[in-house]
């Protein structure tokens, strides 16, 4: 069961997810949650949106080159980023060759608010740095706190 002030915590950092908030309000909005979130004692944490294909060549390819990115193997990647483009307009731009990200959301788990972000979208990026600098300032150590699934 989420206490009261984690279901209030919620739909106030819910409610920078409008597309229509400029990056002012984001940031003085944010500044009176992170109090209320550090009054409750609570942490953040945030982490990106998958992002995926529903084709299966094309999440291998995906896949294939997200892991060289992260090993950076970025010529190697740039040869992936190449082959996922042709591929796509090999098989027609349709529903199942369309890049999808998952829903951005916040949630609480493990005495923490987690944020699920779409790095693509400027707000959300904001948002992400907001709690980037919370915890710098607060001197979390999220990736400890939090329990990826």
């Amino acid at each position: 069961m989420v206490p009261d002030i984690v279901s209030n915590i919620l739909l106030e950092l819910s409610t920078l997810l409008v597309a229509d908030i400029s990056p002012r309000s984001i940031s003085c909005q944010f500044d009176k949650i992170a109090q209320q979130v550090a009054n409750a004692n609570l942490h953040f944490g945030k982490i990106d949106c998958r992002e995926y294909y529903e084709d299966v060549d094309l999440a291998l390819i995906l896949m294939m080159k997200n892991e060289a990115i992260s090993n950076a193997l970025f010529e190697q990647a740039s040869t992936f980023r190449v082959m996922e483009n042709e591929l796509r307009v090999q098989k027609g731009l349709s529903e199942l060759t369309s890049l999808k990200t998952e829903d951005c959301y916040f949630e609480y788990r493990n005495h923490g608010i987690l944020f699920h972000y779409n790095k693509k979208l400027e707000n959300q990026r904001l948002i992400a740095n907001l709690i980037e600098g919370y915890n710098l300032v607060h001197k979390k150590s999220v990736v400890k706190q939090f329990h990826y699934s």
